[in-house]
């Protein structure tokens, strides 16, 4: 049976293989070799042998002390590698022998790696986890989106990296946000990107101009989605998101792309004869009054204008829009240098 008083013995007791072994072990203190508070208290203990006569107890005393240590350790080793401690003068095998004990020893507590509900070891990424070239460690926040990527937040708290999309400019950015820079220096990067001029039209865009005169577009308020880099002055210019809302990429909507509000179209046609029997006026038509506005010249039969507002049966505002809630748009630049 292996000797097992020792945690992680796994050589047979039999097979144990140590030829290293301890000195005047059966040697008596005050008789073969100083006493313990003697050798302690000794001078040639501190500074070394002399020159003089040589004191059998001091060598004794010195060689037990030093062999013991080095048998007890011979003793650690053999019992957990089976090539043994032999007196070779071979360091490499002393060195795979330690090795090779130290694992038998804290290898089985040691934990595999961590999965999700089940602690372990954690390699470092060197992202989340940051081990210096002195070992020291520290974390690094993570990110809750990519580079470039735009999260809507419910509060106006700052997020380390997260700059909101209102159009703003930001100075020193290559410098401030290196990430980001390398991300608007890729091919899909470049593609969020115009000139200021490009930038400056897109935000006070016209999309239609009605029949009243009136006009649809962004007015400088939202609409921009793109960046504006300039490189000379190292600033950047922030898409602007204000009262945007964000759709799924499809056939008529591509990535990067922007649209008005609108609906879809709605005619019709009415011919009312006022006081004609049966007849009803109801919903999103009305009339301004209850007199008759038009005679039809030798029939004796009235008309009168009929109204159309859709407001009598739908909210109404300066714009078309779903149901929303306000949130923040913001870009995630990386974290700032």
């Amino acid at each position: 049976m292996p000797i097992t008083k020792d945690t992680g013995v796994t050589v047979e007791a039999v097979d144990v293989i140590n030829d290293i072994l301890p000195f005047c072990h059966q040697g008596v203190d005050g008789r073969d070799m100083l006493a313990q508070a003697d050798y302690a208290a000794d001078l040639q203990r501190t500074i070394g042998h002399q020159p003089g006569i040589a004191r059998q107890e001091l060598a004794n005393k010195q060689a037990r002390q030093v062999s013991h240590m080095s048998a007890g350790l011979a003793q650690f080793l053999a019992r957990r590698y089976a090539a043994g401690v032999k007196d070779d003068g071979d360091l490499d095998k002393v060195e795979a022998a330690i090795v090779e004990a130290l694992y038998a020893v804290i290898g089985p507590s040691l934990p595999g790696l961590a999965k999700v509900g089940t602690p372990g070891i954690v390699m470092p990424d060197g992202t989340t986890i940051v081990i210096d070239a002195t070992g020291k460690i520290s974390t690094k926040a993570q990110a809750m989106d990519p580079v470039g990527g735009i999260r809507f937040f419910e509060d106006e708290a700052p997020r380390a990296g997260y700059v909101p999309c209102l159009g703003t400019t930001i100075s020193n950015f290559s410098t401030t946000y290196p990430e980001m820079a390398a991300y608007l220096s890729t091919t899909y990067g470049a593609a969020r990107l115009v000139t200021l001029a490009q930038y400056n039209t897109l935000h006070t865009a016209i999309w239609a101009t009605l029949a009243d005169g009136s006009t649809v577009g962004w007015n400088g308020i939202g609409g921009v989605t793109k960046f504006v880099w300039d490189k000379a002055a190292d600033t950047l210019k922030m898409p602007d998101l204000q009262e945007m809302f964000r759709s799924s990429t499809g056939a008529s909507l591509g990535v990067g792309g922007t649209h008005i509000d609108m609906i879809r179209p709605a005619t019709g046609k009415v011919t009312a004869v006022y006081g004609a029997a049966g007849e009803s006026v109801m919903g999103v038509f009305y009339r301004q009054d209850n007199s008759a506005v038009h005679t039809a010249s030798g029939y004796g039969v009235s008309y009168s204008d009929l109204y159309f507002d859709i407001s009598r049966k739908t909210p109404v505002g300066n714009a078309n829009k779903p149901r929303a809630w306000g949130a923040l748009a913001c870009c995630y630049l990386g974290q700032p240098a």
